[in-house]
């Protein structure tokens, strides 16, 4: 493609993602991967294939998560695996690409998650696959302790998610992004140095509880707000990860 395209808007945009018994029509896309994938964006030098791109404004659309009854358009969309591809920028100083496991599907949490009054809490499967579209472009946050949340300290983003089998019952979510290297050197030199001590834990919202009686609660429902990076002895599961690529 030789000619000059003027953006003044371009957009690419990801399937509307519905809740729980949402329904998507009659196409059945199985995503192994799903990616959107944004042009190459290289140095003042570079080129972008063989299209002039002045890029007044460039957007990406997110998944549009909506309730229990939203619809997903015309496609069946089973999700192991999601991912948005951010434009490639060669030597960005602010994207430094991190992954790790966020947490552990269809097995209790070790510890209570803040927020559970106490209680350990098992994410189902089920509720968790559907909740992986909520969870691309939820940002990472971080405390220079690493003992808790803080979700007006946003140090990276989140762009693919994945549910992963485990030799047992449990699956683990696993997760990749990029931290913002620049505004936040001390996290990444934290993970580079503290990867072994380092987990996550996830931030949750909408969430429906089978029995908030019981000692363990099973959510069976529930969107993701973000993450943090954390201790893992401070983290709900042990089984959390969390390094740089």
């Amino acid at each position: 493609m030789r000619e000059e395209i003027g953006v003044e808007a371009l957009a690419l945009t990801m399937p509307r993602v519905g809740g729980a018994g949402a329904g998507m029509g009659n196409a059945s896309l199985p995503l192994e991967a799903l990616a959107l994938t944004m042009p190459r964006v290289g140095g003042a030098g570079a080129g972008m294939g063989n299209a002039s791109l002045p890029l007044e404004a460039l957007a990406l659309t997110m998944p549009r998560v909506g309730g229990a009854s939203a619809g997903m358009g015309n496609a069946s969309l089973p999700l192991e695996a999601m991912a948005l591809t951010m434009p490639r920028v060669d030597g960005h100083p602010n994207r430094r690409d991190f992954r790790g496991v966020l947490t552990l599907a269809d097995a209790p949490s070790d510890r209570a998650p803040s927020g559970a009054r106490g209680h350990r809490v098992m994410l189902t499967a089920q509720a968790t696959e559907r909740a992986l579209p909520s969870l691309l472009g939820m940002a990472v946050d971080y405390t220079p302790e690493l003992d808790r949340h803080d979700t007006r300290r946003k140090v990276g983003i989140i762009t693919a998610a994945d549910l992963r089998a485990t030799a047992g019952r449990a699956q683990k979510v696993d997760v990749r992004g990029y931290l913002f290297a620049r505004d936040f050197p001390e996290v990444v030199h934290d993970i580079r140095k503290r990867r072994s001590e380092l987990g996550m834990s996830y931030e949750i919202a909408d969430v429906r509880v089978v029995d908030t009686d019981a000692p363990i609660w099973v959510a069976t429902d529930f969107k993701f707000t973000g993450a943090a990076v954390l201790l893992r002895e401070k983290a709900a599961y042990e089984e959390t990860s969390v390094e740089l690529e």
